[in-house]
């Protein structure tokens, strides 16, 4: 979003980058990540998507996350920074 036409103008709005956030959370599946615990929480949602895969910059390193549906359940593979641990919530049936 642009309020000006010069270098001076404030580019980018918190309300119009939400949308970023939300790929990631709901569609990827990255639920959360806690950067102080090192914590990285798997959410999976029913979207009726067959795969997704998609990468995140923490620190110097790259979170890397795979999925595809096989047989109905999701199969995934994550590369995360060192340190990090992973859960994954399970969705109810």
């Amino acid at each position: 979003m642009w309020e000006n036409v010069g270098a001076y103008a404030s580019c980018n709005h918190g309300f119009a980058s939400h949308v970023v956030h939300v790929l990631y959370r709901d569609i990827l599946g990255l639920y959360q990540i806690d950067y102080q615990k090192k914590k990285i929480v798997l959410r999976f949602n029913d979207i009726g998507l067959d795969s997704c895969r998609g990468q995140l910059p923490i620190a110097d390193q790259l979170l890397k996350l795979i999925w595809h549906k096989e047989e109905g359940e999701i199969d995934y593979t994550i590369d995360v920074p060192q340190g990090y641990k992973v859960e994954v919530i399970r969705q109810k049936q």
